[in-house]
Formats: structure tokens, C-alpha cells, sequence
């Protein structure tokens, strides 16, 4: 399924030219251009360190059949798609790596991600597509702007400030967990006693939900179905600073039988032990939020 931030809108160019007895001639030359596909510096480091090890390629460059015709969106900038693509590797797929080993995220992981600048929404919606995954190829993400201001000029309020280290969480890494999760959903199945503890979905009412802690829901999407559920639980865990986990989940009986289930199902289908990943991203973004790992060396591209 998707975690929901789209906007569609189809777009058709009109050209209206008056008749005349004269016959016109018409230039050889076309006014519309393709770009042939000049390699870029991200492109050669981007080769270097997604296609070569991971066999993912990341896409930034705008293609029109990519995404939905039904969302309008808008092309990722090229520095922040520099910022991201190193961010998004450090702290998801070299988290993976570094526990399960390269060889898994070579094999359960997307072969392409796709990314774009503004959230996707969609007409007459109340909510945003924020990522979108179609059965295991690619993984969409939006919204992806806003992190070189947030590692430059606002490198200041994360270095000691939990709430603002949770909304850069969220932003780089939360999407991503969550759709990554997906896939490895639709590898192999959870155990149907997962969606007996809370049977209750909502389905597309769930944007009528208001959220509660305390309801076994760890956000309001997750109420839309099992998928998204197990989806929400598995990357809220992954990317919620400690302290915060703990005031939203720990004493929701519901919710931590989720997770227990979750745990099981990583470590006997894949053998991935979900709490070293946790601890190896936490360790990561900690370094980010608090400039050990800096600015510069998430934009070098030799």
C-alpha cells in the first residue's frame, strides 16, 4: 500500500493558431526538447554507492511515468537530492547492511527509489502521500526538501533538543522504514494473529479517526489496515528517539504484542534482529542531529 502525501494534476498545453489561404512552413527544428542525459557528479556517485553495492538505483531526474498522472508534483532539487540520497543511505540502507549484511539489502530491498520534491496529494483528499511502494521494484518518496537548511542553519535545535531530533527523524527515515517494511510484507506473510489483536480497520474512513494513545494504534494511518499497520509499527520503532517510544507505546498492552510478533516474524523469516537495528540507526542519527556527522560529508561526492 502507500503512506499517503499526493496531489494529481494532469496538464494539457493548447496551442491555437489562426487559419489563413497561406500555407505556413513549419521549422524542422522542434521547440520541444529531451534531455539525452548528461551524467552528473550525484550520478557517477550515486553508481559508486547504491547501484554498485547495493544494486538500487536512486532516481531524482523528473519522469513523467513515474509517477501517477493523478498527483501533481514537483522535481526534487538537485542539491537536496544530493543531501537526501546521502542521508537516506547512511541512516536506512547502511543501517541494514551493517546488521543484516549488503547481501540482504541486495535481495529483499527496492531496485529503484524514486524521489520528488513536494508531497503528493491528492484532489478532494484531507491527507498527503508521503511514500508509495508497487509490490517490491520501487519505492516513491515525496517531499523531499528542506534537509540543507536542516543540517546548516538549523543544525542547532536538533543537537539538544529531542523534539526536533524526532521531526528530522520522521521526515529522513520514518517514510522510508515504513515502505521498506511493505516489501518485506509481500515476500512473506505475518502470522494472521497479528490482525487478531486489533481487528478493527478502518480501511479509507480512517482519516475520521481521531488518534488516542492507549487504543493499540501507534498513529491513525495505522488504522487503515493490517499492511499499513504492521508497516507503521515496524518504522515508528525504528525511528522514534528512545524517550518519546517510550511515553507513546510502553504502556499500550496492545501495541507491544504488535512489536513482540513483528520481532519474531524479522528474526525467523529473515534473520534480522530488530532491536540491533534500532540501536545502529538511533546511533546514526544521533550523529547526524549532533554534527559528528557533517554537513559536508553528506554532500561529498568523490
Amino acid at each position: 500500500m502507500k503512506r499517503i502525501s499526493i496531489y494529481i494534476a494532469a496538464v494539457a498545453a493548447l496551442a491555437f493558431s489562426q487559419y489563413s489561404c497561406t500555407r505556413e512552413v513549419l521549422d524542422s527544428e522542434s521547440v520541444v526538447t529531451i534531455n539525452e542525459g548528461v551524467r552528473t557528479d550525484l550520478d557517477r556517485w550515486l553508481e559508486r554507492n547504491f547501484v554498485l553495492p547495493y544494486n538500487i538505483e536512486y532516481v531524482y531526474k523528473w519522469d513523467f511515468n513515474t509517477v501517477p498522472f493523478e498527483f501533481e508534483t514537483i522535481p526534487v532539487d538537485y542539491k537536496e537530492a544530493v543531501v537526501h540520497s546521502h542521508l537516506v543511505k547512511y541512516l536506512c540502507f547502511d543501517c541494514f547492511a551493517a546488521v543484516s549484511g549488503a547481501d540482504f539489502v541486495c535481495r529483499y530491498m527496492p531496485k529503484q527509489v524514486y524521489v520528488v520534491n513536494s508531497p503528493l496529494t491528492l484532489a478532494g483528499a484531507n491527507f498527503s502521500v508521503l511514500g508509495s511502494t508497487d509490490f517490491g521494484k520501487r519505492i516513491l518518496l515525496s517531499d523531499v526538501n528542506g534537509f540543507t537548511e536542516a543540517l546548516t542553519t538549523n543544525l542547532w535545535r536538533m543537537k539538544s533538543n529531542p523534539s526536533a531530533q524526532q521531526a528530522f527523524s520522521e521526515k529522513v527515515a520514518k517514510t522510508t522504514f515504513h515502505e521498506l517494511m511493505h516489501l518485506l510484507n509481500y515476500t512473506v506473510d505475518m502470522p494472521v494473529s497479528y490482525k487478531e489483536i486489533t481487528p478493527e480497520y478502518l480501511f479509507s474512513d480512517w482519516t475520521r479517526y481521531e488518534y488516542k494513545i492507549g487504543e493499540g494504534f501507534i498513529s491513525a494511518y495505522s488504522r487503515y489496515s493490517e499492511m499499513e499497520d504492521i508497516a507503521e509499527v515496524f518504522a515508528f520503532y525504528l525511528a522514534t528517539i528512545p524517550q518519546l517510544w517510550e511515553e507513546r507505546a510502553t504502556k499500550d498492552e496492545k501495541i507491544i504484542r504488535k512489536l513482540s510478533l513483528i520481532r519474531s516474524y524479522l528474526e525467523e523469516s529473515f534473520g534480522v534482529d530488530i532491536d540491533a537495528l534500532r540501536d545502529e540507526y538511533q546511533n546514526r542519527l544521533l550523529k547526524v542531529c549532533t554534527g559528528k556527522v557533517t554537513y559536508e560529508m553528506l554532500t561529498y561526492l568523490n
